[in-house]
């Protein structure tokens, strides 16, 4: 078989998606604040999820809440998007906090 070293469309594949917000879906505690501002916290969010072997594993998260509506000790179900940060030459993933409903 040849091989063609034709230049594919210029168009980004993100660039013909008509939707890119992609929600996360999520229920969790606020765990701690880690990051305080006059315009944004910072919470460390811990979510839980069952293994194959049907015991709980955890995963903590950084959630941005430029609303400042979650409050350290409760649980939450909430919407985020997936956003990534780029700091001392570190790529992390955090989260932008949408909408939180307290359970």
């Amino acid at each position: 078989m040849n091989k063609t070293n034709k230049k594919s469309n210029d168009k980004k594949w993100y660039e013909t998606v008509e939707n890119l917000n992609n929600p996360v879906l999520l229920t969790g505690l606020a765990k701690k604040i880690v990051f305080e501002g006059d315009k944004v916290n910072k919470v460390c969010f811990e979510v839980a999820s069952k293994t194959q072997n049907n015991k709980i594993r955890r995963a903590w998260i950084t959630l941005i809440d430029f609303e400042k509506c979650l409050e350290v000790g409760k649980v939450y179900d909430i919407t985020a998007t997936i956003v990534s940060n780029s700091h001392n030459d570190r790529m992390t993933l955090e989260f932008i906090l949408e909408e939180c409903c307290e359970l």
